[in-house]
């Protein structure tokens, strides 16, 4: 994958090129869904090294139609002005319809992209008794975001499992700060969790600990449940990358339930002798069962 330099110097080209699109379509009052998309995807050819083979589905068929692309668990339908809402419902019941019928052949998470090559609106589908309803998660407007976060969005949904890029501070920010997928996804799991268990002793107490030390640290007392769960997420951030930094060579584990309650305790610090985290007010997610 290109440098974020590199990235940013194709994607001027890019918005050039799919602007140009868009005053052709309005001036011409044409349609011009798939010159957008083939657009997009030279685009990502050139920053990525995608090939048509590797995102093309031309073999799936659902009543005659068939999703834009679909490359790993991402399906991308493209519509000629995502700012008309007719056009947005239309893509989402497109997206439902496709994600649907690949679940039924392949069960496994998948994102849904609605584009018309400014606009990036990203959804989460929910499957429920074989019925889907997109979540919109995020959006991407090309003109009026930064293209580091253009960046960051293609690489976290497209490619990540593909590519590994070296973070820097600023990449840092866009990949685990307030506005990134990591972020949202970890808030919504630490409200669900506290949610389970907020009207216990337990709770109560850690909760009431916090505050009071927050108020002494500040000189402000504070008893906001959500800066709470952000400090829960920035503790527990923090303790795992720490804990990926030690076992670099030797394999993480965290998908071992064992190894990352050590961690969030801080057990598995203390047994290397570093008495770097104790066990914290923001260890509490261990309790919930």
């Amino acid at each position: 994958m290109k440098s974020i330099p590199e990235f940013i110097e194709e994607f001027r080209k890019y918005l050039k090129d799919i602007e140009g699109l868009h005053r052709k379509g309005r001036i011409e009052q044409r349609r011009l869904e798939s010159a957008k998309m083939k657009t997009f995807f030279s685009f990502i050819e050139k920053v990525i090294g995608l090939k048509p083979e590797e995102y093309s589905y031309d073999a799936f068929i659902v009543k005659s139609s068939k999703p834009d692309a679909v490359t790993g668990n991402v399906i991308v339908e493209f519509e000629d002005d995502l700012s008309l809402a007719s056009e947005v419902k239309e893509a989402e019941a497109q997206l439902a319809r496709y994600v649907n019928a690949l679940y039924s052949t392949d069960p496994r998470r998948y994102w849904a992209i609605a584009s018309d090559g400014i606009r990036f609106i990203l959804y989460k589908p929910l499957i429920r008794d074989r019925e889907v309803t997109l979540e919109k998660v995020d959006e991407i407007d090309i003109l009026r975001d930064d293209p580091r976060k253009f960046y960051w969005f293609i690489y976290e949904y497209f490619f990540e499992e593909r590519f590994h890029v070296e973070l820097k501070p600023e990449g840092f920010v866009l990949r685990f700060g307030y506005e990134s997928r990591v972020f949202r996804d970890a808030m919504g799991l630490l409200r669900s969790l506290w949610s389970r268990i907020s009207d216990t002793e337990f709770a109560k107490t850690i909760f009431s600990e916090w505050s009071k030390y927050y108020t002494y640290v500040t000189g402000k007392e504070y008893k906001d449940v959500e800066l709470f769960l952000r400090h829960t997420y920035l503790a527990l951030l923090a303790k795992i990358l720490a804990y990926i930094y030690l076992e670099e060579g030797v394999g993480a584990r965290l998908g071992d339930i064992e190894t990352l309650e050590k961690v969030i305790t801080g057990e598995y610090f203390r047994n290397l002798g570093l008495e770097i985290f104790e066990r914290d007010y923001f260890s509490w997610v261990v309790a919930v069962r």
